[in-house]
């Protein structure tokens, strides 16, 4: 299967004052270091939403985040459900190749 070049995983969360980012693994470091947001290892911004609920906002904003940052964890657990052969061949073929389909259609749309 192809894969489509992006940033390599895993990635972290970053969180500061008014900002939640998303980056490659050392991203924290990187900001530390450099005293600066962006970078080579930034991945996203996450957006807080604009309401006056900061604890409904963060929590938001967090999910969000967490769900940006297990993507290349997520592209790779497709990816090994689509290369199974495990139940190809057997009594279960029709179940495996639905799950193929499925894992190899969610691979697409991630770029891989």
């Amino acid at each position: 299967m192809p894969h489509t070049p992006h940033t390599p995983g895993p990635w972290e969360i970053v969180e500061g004052g008014n900002f939640v980012k998303v980056g490659a693994k050392g991203f924290q470091h990187w900001i530390e270091k450099h005293h600066y947001l962006g970078g080579p290892l930034s991945v996203a911004d996450v957006q807080r939403n604009a309401t006056d609920d900061y604890k409904e906002n963060h929590a938001l904003a967090m999910a969000n985040a967490k769900l940006i940052a297990a993507a290349p964890d997520l592209a790779d657990a497709l990816e090994k459900i689509a290369n199974l052969e495990i139940y190809k061949n057997g009594s279960a073929a029709d179940y495996a190749y639905k799950i193929d389909a499925i894992a190899r259609a969610a691979l697409k749309k991630a770029g891989r």
